[in-house]
């Protein structure tokens, strides 16, 4: 059971703007007040390990501690990726630009490293791309850049190198059956795989 440093974990990290949103959402969907959803998304953070978008997202305002106990959370799911992963590759896939580098036949979409690339072709024929932060996560340090916003490539090239926002991705269209799920992002499914003797379980 995580103890009581993540829940000081939790407050110290937490981003206030958006735990307010959460605790209107809750309300708005079960009436139960902002105070005690607020004591109650601390007792899921010691208890089950959950963030309090995983108390939204999994509805933990109408669930009972044996139901809530069912899940794999924010924690929780950190510890089984510990336990299962080789930890010396993690850089692989949270430094964003050898990622790229390494994956780029499956990504299915263009990228390019800002810090050392020009973006005359890279930004030809399109309206928008995305520009990211190196080591980001939970889409913080995720800017959406309009190619009429800037005079030239150049002067574009010159924020994203000043914003640190190095990691460039040609915008996805996505499939309209997973756009009705939301119309305005990318919407992903992630499978988790266990490799066991060479053979890949989902």
């Amino acid at each position: 059971m995580p103890n009581i440093k993540y829940i000081a974990r939790v407050l110290t990290g937490v981003r206030w703007k958006k735990m307010n949103y959460i605790l209107g959402v809750v309300k708005d969907k079960c009436g139960q007040s902002k105070v005690r959803t607020f004591f109650d998304i601390l007792w899921c953070a010691a208890r089950y390990g959950a963030g309090y978008y995983d108390y939204a997202m999994y509805g933990f305002y109408d669930l009972t501690g044996k139901q809530r106990d069912t899940y794999l959370t924010r924690v929780r799911n950190k510890k089984v990726i510990d336990h299962m992963n080789d930890l010396s590759y993690s850089d692989e896939f949270d430094d964003k630009l050898r990622f790229n580098q390494r994956f780029a036949k499956y990504l299915g979409r263009k990228t390019l490293n800002g810090e050392t690339a020009t973006l005359t072709a890279f930004t030809a024929g399109q309206e928008d791309i995305f520009a990211k932060i190196n080591h980001g996560d939970c889409g913080r340090g995720v800017n959406k850049l309009y190619v009429k916003d800037y005079e030239s490539p150049a002067v574009m090239l010159d924020y994203i190198r000043r914003n640190q926002l190095v990691v460039l991705e040609q915008v996805l269209p996505q499939h309209p059956d997973m756009a009705r799920l939301h119309p305005s992002s990318v919407n992903t499914m992630r499978i988790l795989t266990d490799l066991v003797d060479g053979e890949v379980h989902v």
